[in-house]
Formats: C-alpha cells, sequence, structure tokens
C-alpha cells in the first residue's frame, strides 16, 4: 500500500464543513446570523 493512501486513512473532515452542511438543510434554523436566507 502506498504511503499516500495510508495518509489518507487518517484525514478527518473539517469541523466547520461539517457545520456548514447542517445548516443547509431545510429542516434546521440557523441563528449564527451569516448564513444566507432561503428564498421564499
Amino acid at each position: 500500500m502506498s504511503n499516500l493512501s495510508t495518509a489518507s486513512r487518517a484525514v478527518r473532515g473539517s469541523a466547520i464543513r461539517d457545520l456548514l452542511a447542517l445548516t443547509a438543510r431545510p429542516d434546521v434554523i440557523s441563528l449564527a446570523g451569516g448564513g444566507a436566507a432561503a428564498a421564499p
């Protein structure tokens, strides 16, 4: 197995990216104040 594939198994996702994915869900109301409002 190559070093790249071994190292890539230890890579975790970004916490910010995970939070932004949650706020993109229509059933979640974000109180952060920085996200764009959904169009009516």
